[in-house]
């Protein structure tokens, strides 16, 4: 399914949304694969980082274990 685009006015006037809409539409398909790729990756670091300071391991460590 086709995402819908919106109209040039329907656009955020946000400086950052626009430069970052800007960036993108500015990227060759190649690039923008390599860019989500990127972002997936954080992603997924963060994801691992949070579960591992919720955990109840982590939490009963002293400061130093944890650093």
């Amino acid at each position: 399914m086709a995402c819908k685009q919106k109209s040039p006015e329907e656009l955020s006037v946000n400086p950052h949304t626009i430069k970052a809409h800007n960036h993108q539409v500015g990227m060759t398909d190649t690039k923008l694969k390599i860019d989500k790729a990127k972002k997936a990756d954080i992603a997924v670091i963060i994801y691992v980082v949070r579960k591992l300071k919720e955990s109840a391991e982590w939490q009963s460590a002293d400061l130093s274990t944890q650093s």
